[in-house]
């Protein structure tokens, strides 16, 4: 995960430690991680929670990838606002 955070930080120009979740950075916040259970319950067949978990990371990387490689200054807010969301949705 640390490598795509630099990768991100790299093609987007953010400065290297800048992104944040919750006001701490991504490192930490994904240390943090916790299982929402309402979300992808354990007791789900495994296929359904991956089917689900694939289709939000789909709609995520479709929403960088624009984000970075849209010509304008708010690219930058826009990823972090990408990530910041992803995480939050994730309970991380």
């Amino acid at each position: 995960m640390r490598h795509q955070i630099e990768e991100l930080e790299r093609i987007s120009g953010v400065q290297s430690g800048a992104l944040t979740v919750d006001g701490l950075p991504v490192d930490s916040y994904v240390t943090r991680y916790v299982w929402d259970e309402a979300t992808y319950p354990t007791m789900s067949p495994l296929r359904e929670i991956v089917d689900g978990i694939q289709v939000q990371v789909a709609k995520i990387e479709d929403d960088l990838k624009a984000a970075v490689l849209a010509p304008s200054v708010k690219s930058e807010k826009k990823v972090c606002s990408i990530l910041e969301g992803l995480c939050s949705s994730m309970n991380w």
